[in-house]
């Protein structure tokens, strides 16, 4: 594994914040399928999904406390839990490298062998990361969807990144979609309801860090039609003037945006909102 790299915004600034960790001692995934299971009269079984919340824990353990490097990220992480325990929004890759995710252009159909997107929509925070041929590559609808594919990249050439050995197994038309780096997650948040302390210390010789983090639905919002891959998210240097410059500001507005698809749909967006599963 690369270097694991937690990406946020402080409250009200548009300067990204990273803290980089030495390793991660597990990334588990823990889904909660939204699943309703009817019995009809002659005891058959219906099942009604609404969705998949799609959560991950992520673990640091037994950090040295002892080394300089140790006790510097022991103390960013105090503000990165501070600012996931105040409704705040973070961004987490497995890999700085392979920090990309972009949203659907085109049709994406069943049993087709490549794939169109718009670009690394979060290239401020890793301007150089983009698919490469090997890479696993996660194809996912919405939460209140529920669906995700994982394929191997076997190139890119230009916006088309073409499919290892596997066609596309869902049909995405009509839903947006994002085409995430496996262990890249743009948008995630604190899953209150799975909340235990996130730091533990060990008589100031070793912490660890424990976050079951879940994906904001809003990110799987639908992009406007003109197609920008970067979002004007501020960077590690001076503020951005576009798209509100961090992440809960972009998050907030894709929550309003109706957006434009190649074909005419009822955004995700609005989906989302009138689910009623979504708050501010």
């Amino acid at each position: 594994m690369g270097s694991p790299t937690f990406y946020f915004y402080p409250a009200g600034w548009s300067t990204l914040q990273t803290i980089t960790l030495p390793r991660v001692s597990r990334l588990e995934p823990v889904q909660q399928p939204q699943l309703t299971t009817l019995t009809t009269a002659n005891l058959g079984m219906v099942q009604v999904s609404y969705g998949v919340r799609r959560l991950w824990r992520i673990t640091l353990e037994r950090d040295s406390m002892l080394s300089d490097a140790g006790r510097a990220r022991w103390r960013a992480l105090h503000a990165l839990v501070s600012h996931l325990e105040t409704g705040g929004a973070v961004g987490f890759a497995t890999d700085h490298s392979k920090a990309y995710a972009g949203y659907s252009a085109g049709s994406y159909v069943l049993g087709g062998s490549s794939v169109v997107w718009q670009g690394n929509a979060f290239a401020p925070w890793n301007a150089s990361a983009a698919p490469v041929a090997g890479d696993d590559l996660l194809i996912e609808q919405a939460p209140m969807y529920g669906r995700t594919e994982c394929h191997k990249v076997a190139s890119i050439t230009g916006r088309t990144i073409a499919l290892s050995g596997t066609t596309l197994q869902f049909d995405h038309n009509g839903t947006s979609a994002i085409i995430r780096n496996a262990g890249f997650f743009p948008a995630l948040r604190l899953a209150a309801d799975r909340y235990t302390p996130p730091m533990t210390n060990e008589h100031g010789i070793i912490h660890s860090l424990e976050l079951t983090l879940e994906m904001d639905a809003a990110i799987y919002a639908p992009v406007d039609a003109y197609g920008l891959a970067d979002f004007g998210l501020g960077g590690t240097g001076a503020a951005q003037y576009n798209a509100g410059g961090n992440l809960e500001a972009l998050l907030s507005a894709k929550r309003g945006r109706t957006g434009k698809a190649s074909t005419p749909r009822i955004s995700s967006s609005y989906l989302l909102q009138s689910s009623g599963k979504v708050s501010r």
